[in-house]
């Protein structure tokens, strides 16, 4: 009996361990199931940092993510091929949230449940009273970078509205086809077909109205310039303002009155501007604080305020305008030997650091041969005017490149006659078809070109020899990895169609590839204009014209971005696209 019980014994105890082996097994298992699920819940079924949109179903909130180009500080609206560096997110309370504009530097618009603004720099968002329902948004800043309102259009409308931040107002209801910011919180820049306005973006007011009345005229535009504690308007003729015919004071009275001319200059509290051969010096009113005669000298330009002419003894030169004693004769002027470039300009030690500049602060004239090389194979000098009032040389060692393939597009409203011509054909070197004094074309409303013996065009070709170069102060830094992305982005910005871009991008592109690193300038219609003018015949009702400007680099460099206007096609349209590179 005894054994029988320790059998049992034995039996019961097997079954015990047996137990317990079962439930370790299933305890080991459940833990291993666990774990497994939490590794393919984390590896592919969360939403990853640089998704789109995170969802965090805990707490109801999510994520709108903001994208970079390879290399580059530069946002982009959305994340695409070359645009894929992950910038930062930006909570929100949507899926649907996206990106409506985008100042890199400052801020971010964007939709979700409302209208949201995103400080970059204070890493904060601020819900706008006003509604997300509209087609169009962009931003409006004043002097200072500081977002101070939106402009938006509503659907299938061509008119915009003004929506003042910090009254919370809408102002200007569809009342204008174009409204931008100027350099004041102040004031803001309009037009309608025919009028151009100058408007106060704090009370419904037309500050200055232009008289223009023939329909999307090009004539009078309006801008505006801070003087210390006042402003000083400028009245300008000709598409984008290109000559200032009018100046007036802080309380509107005439300053200048007919100056027809660009060689004004406003530098710290004072305005410098050249009347009827005397260079006047203003101090915001119309009081005259001091003059200079130049009556016997060239006048080539005014900067900050310094004179750049051309002296009575035939010497190039530069002069102090608030201290006449203080100037300096640079060189011999020979008028058949060089060309004086106007993109001359002041360099700051910061500026000259950007630019990989090893030179000292001051003003840098530039001065061109105009039969291409000296014997030692330089295109030029370039003369800087030190801050110690010493003249430094420095030859231009490299061929600055004329403007390669501007291309010239005509839409006409109806099959039309034009005449094109320059306004200085002295510096066109190839052209097609050949130019002769002037190109005649039929122009149909399809951009299809025929020249008198009915030899068919798809736009006019030239290349140009004259040289200019621009300083970068402002632009953008692209990279060989986001040049497709960041062209296509701009050229559709400025206002370039499918075709014109797509042609535009098939040359430069390579371009910008080969050299793996560049800083980038867009010279729109009022720069270009002043080089080498357009003479359309019958004039076009709408013009744009733009030149890349594209320089090698071998680091990455931080660049004020450029702002760039959008082209509005209206009636009788000519389009010019080129570039230059450095």
């Amino acid at each position: 009996m005894e054994n029988k019980n320790e059998i049992n014994v034995e039996n019961e105890n097997g079954k015990e361990s047996n137990k317990k082996n079962i439930i370790v097994f299933v305890i080991a298992f459940l833990i291993i199931f666990l774990i497994g699920i939490c590794f393919i819940t984390v590896k592919y079924l969360l939403p990853k940092k640089g998704d789109t949109i995170n969802d965090n179903q805990s707490n109801n909130t999510y994520e709108l993510n903001i994208y970079k180009y390879s290399e580059s500080n530069s946002y982009c609206l959305e994340k695409g091929e070359y645009c894929d560096k992950f910038a930062f997110s930006i909570e929100t309370e949507t899926k649907d949230a996206k990106t409506l504009d985008i100042n890199n530097s400052n801020y971010i618009l964007y939709k979700d449940n409302g209208l949201k603004v995103y400080d970059v720099n204070n890493k904060k968002s601020e819900k706008l009273k006003l509604e997300d329902n509209y087609d169009r948004y962009s931003m409006a800043f004043d002097e200072k970078s500081k977002l101070i309102g939106i402009i938006y259009y509503e659907k299938d409308s061509e008119y915009a509205t003004y929506y003042n931040l910090s009254k919370n107002k809408k102002m200007y209801e569809n009342k204008y086809i174009y409204i931008n910011s100027t350099d004041t919180s102040d004031y803001l820049s309009a037009s309608t077909k025919n009028q151009s306005f100058l408007l106060n973006a704090n009370e419904e007011k037309e500050e200055f109205t232009s008289t223009d009345t023939e329909e999307f005229s090009c004539g009078t535009s309006y801008s505006v310039q801070k003087l210390k504690d006042k402003y000083v308007y400028f009245e300008n003729e000709g598409c984008e303002g290109l000559t200032i015919k009018n100046i007036y004071s802080n309380d509107k009275q005439v300053i200048v009155k007919n100056v027809n001319n660009d060689y004004v200059s406003v530098y710290k509290d004072y305005l410098y501007v050249l009347d009827n051969n005397v260079v006047k010096k203003f101090d915001g009113t119309s009081k005259e604080i001091s003059s200079v005669n130049t009556n016997k000298d060239k006048i080539l330009q005014i900067i900050n305020n310094y004179l750049i002419y051309v002296d009575s003894d035939n010497y190039f030169s530069i002069m102090n305008l608030d201290d006449t004693k203080e100037k300096k004769q640079i060189v011999k002027w020979d008028e058949n030997k060089y060309t004086y470039d106007d993109f001359s300009t002041y360099y700051s030690k910061e500026e000259l650091k950007q630019l990989n500049k090893d030179s000292e602060e001051g003003i840098y004239l530039l001065l061109y041969y105009k039969d291409g090389k000296d014997a030692n194979g330089n295109y030029g000098i370039e003369y800087c005017y030190t801050t110690n009032k010493e003249i430094k040389e420095y030859p231009i060692e490299h061929e600055m490149g004329g403007r390669a393939k501007p291309v010239l597009y005509l839409y006409p409203t109806k099959e039309t006659k034009v005449e094109i011509k320059f306004e200085h054909p002295e510096y066109l070197t190839t052209t097609y078809p050949k130019y002769k004094d002037k190109w005649e074309v039929v122009a149909k409303p399809n951009g299809d070109l025929y020249d008198t013996s009915n030899k068919y065009y798809y736009a006019l070709y030239w290349d140009e020899a004259r040289y200019h170069e621009v300083n970068f102060n402002k632009g953008f830094y692209v990279t060989k990895d986001n040049a497709i992305d960041f062209l296509e982005e701009k050229l559709n910005i400025i206002g370039l169609n499918p075709k014109e871009a797509n042609e535009f991008i098939m040359y430069f592109l390579p371009i910008l590839e080969n050299n793996e690193k560049s800083l980038v300038y867009f010279e729109l219609t009022d720069e270009r204009e002043l080089n080498n003018k357009l003479i359309i015949t019958p004039k076009p009702d709408s013009m744009l014209r733009m030149t890349i400007h594209i320089k090698k680099v071998d680091k990455e460099i931080t660049i004020e971005e450029q702002k760039l206007k959008t082209f509005r096609r209206v009636g009788f349209t000519a389009v010019e696209w080129g570039g230059m590179l450095y």
